[in-house]
């Protein structure tokens, strides 16, 4: 059997996207900047997790790379860095998927 074939609409915006400049556009809408450090969350499970967010919000904040979007994502980041900190102080080695996760956050996505 094959592929299953596109349905007629998608083909058409694809067409559409492909060969007109205007539609690969995006508006953008404007958010503001984080000016001061917020407390780290209260769920971080450990000390290393939250001097990771003390490091990492005076950083973004510092360079106005910061957003109120971006805070729980930040939180995320610091959470797992700080599990993967208490397993390396344990001895104990990570899963690949922690790992992965962890990788996946800090990876330069361009």
């Amino acid at each position: 059997m094959g592929r299953p074939r596109l349905p007629s609409n998608v083909l058409e915006l694809r067409n559409a996207f492909l060969h007109d400049p205007q539609r690969r556009r995006f508006d953008l809408i404007p958010v503001d900047t984080v000016a001061n450090p917020p407390p780290a969350p209260d769920w971080l499970p450990n000390a290393h997790a939250v001097k990771e967010w003390d490091r990492l919000t005076r950083i973004l904040i510092a360079n106005k790379l910061l957003t109120e979007g971006g805070l729980s994502a930040l939180a995320t980041l610091c959470a797992v860095h700080g599990k993967l900190v208490q397993l390396w102080a344990a001895g104990e080695t990570p899963k690949a998927a922690m790992l992965a996760q962890y990788r996946g956050f800090t990876s330069d996505s361009d």
